[in-house]
């Protein structure tokens, strides 16, 4: 079928998948994501459900795909219910017809219509999403590091002590402990049990090691995994073998000293690989922080979908006060207008207003702003925002800032 014979998006029938065409849907999601085929054991196992779906069917065969988290999501002190959205995808024949566009416009109304006043996804192709209103909200970094290069400032063992911990031994605390890390946390997820029980399921062994301070209490953990990263002997007879941390969680400089001096004991490891947000301290206690050869990655997009719930269930950590516009939202329409923002240093009042607006703000840019990721100074410098009054950028840049830069360690 040639793009010219291909039929119009009204052509096509939009709804939720039917359990008994799970399969069906995976199938495709693999195939687009260059995946091999669903077993039938991801079938069975996969945790989307099937109401929570939105596709497309032509003459009966499915050919886009999208679903969505239902995730209870950390706000700056703050909780908020979020669309995760997952699995968008098109068969190649039936590209460029607006059915991305389609079951993503869905995907919003339904928010708006279920309270959920932001939707947050991890982009293919972050030129997709920008032109549905997702800004960027959160980065990640990926590094990697020799493992002799990992020395620590100030002697590399804190306090506390160290130990491999068997996997269902450790599961509760880990649990317990990320509970607690994540409280003042920004886009941080609240893990479900199927959250847990999808982390645990990896087809690669799985290592503990918890951390407990001088009076024997858990207040770190690492989830980890071993492999050879060379078919051959390295040049420099060095050794193969690489440890890959999946989630970390440390409460205090502390735990993450004995921690990492844990990882650098594995003598046959040549190389450390674990991902850090941009505010992580582990740079701070390297002597030589340039060798974790960081690479940065666009990781979460958020979608304002209900601009005064949003910003109504973050916290605020200084008093003050500002005026906003929305001028355009092709997707959520609603949210065109100006607000007036009063915080008290804790929480803040949101409405709608006729005052006077002290800047102007594109959806994507007051996403990037709520998330803590870009500042409006930095926005406005790219314009993405614009200054109309004499209110300071600085004290609007004090008043969205996070205690925490904004991170998410979920893949969805």
């Amino acid at each position: 079928m040639t793009e010219s014979t291909l039929p119009d998006v009204a052509d096509y029938e939009f709804r939720s998948i039917r359990s008994e065409e799970k399969e069906d849907f995976l199938k495709l999601v693999h195939y687009v994501f260059a995946e091999e085929p669903p077993s039938e054991e991801q079938i069975k196992d996969d945790p989307l459900r099937p109401e929570d779906t939105t596709v497309a069917f032509h003459n009966g065969e499915l050919v886009a795909t999208s679903g969505g988290y239902l995730f209870d999501m950390r706000w700056n002190g703050g909780c908020i219910p979020v669309d995760g959205v997952t699995a968008v995808g098109t068969r190649p024949d039936h590209r460029r017809r607006g059915l991305v566009r389609r079951l993503v416009t869905e995907r919003l109304q339904m928010c708006y219509e279920e309270g959920r006043p932001a939707s947050i996804l991890l982009a293919s192709m972050a030129a997709i999403y920008q032109r549905f209103g997702y800004g960027l909200a959160s980065s990640n970094y990926y590094c990697m590091i020799q493992r002799d290069q990992t020395a620590l400032q100030f002697g590399d063992v804190g306090s506390g002590t160290t130990e491999q911990i068997p996997f269902d031994k450790a599961r509760p605390i880990c649990e317990e402990l990320y509970e607690r890390s994540i409280k003042d946390r920004t886009l941080m997820i609240h893990r479900t049990k199927v959250n847990w029980d999808i982390r645990s399921k990896s087809k690669k062994k799985i290592y503990v090691v918890l951390h407990r301070d001088e009076k024997g209490n858990p207040d770190g953990y690492a989830w980890y995994g071993l492999k050879f990263f060379r078919r051959n002997h390295r040049e420099d007879g060095g050794p193969e073998q690489e440890l890959g941390v999946s989630d970390l969680v440390y409460e205090n400089a502390d735990a993450l000293r004995g921690i990492w001096s844990y990882f650098v004991s594995h003598d046959l490891v040549g190389r450390i690989a674990i991902g850090l947000s941009s505010d992580d301290i582990l740079p701070n206690l390297l002597i030589e922080p340039r060798r974790l050869h960081s690479l940065e990655s666009d990781s979460i997009w958020l979608r304002v979908v209900d601009v005064e719930k949003l910003l109504d269930a973050r916290k605020y950590d200084v008093p003050g006060s500002v005026r906003f516009e929305i001028t355009e939202d092709w997707e959520c329409p609603w949210n065109i207008g100006t607000y007036e923002l009063d915080s008290d240093g804790t929480n803040a009042q949101i409405r709608r207003t006729n005052r006077a607006p002290d800047f102007q703000i594109s959806v994507n840019g007051l996403a990037s702003l709520a998330a803590g990721r870009y500042t409006l100074t930095q926005l406005q410098r790219a314009n993405r925002a614009q200054l109309l009054s004499n209110q300071s950028s600085l004290v609007i840049d004090a008043l969205f800032s996070t205690r925490y830069a904004p991170h998410c360690t979920e893949d969805f």
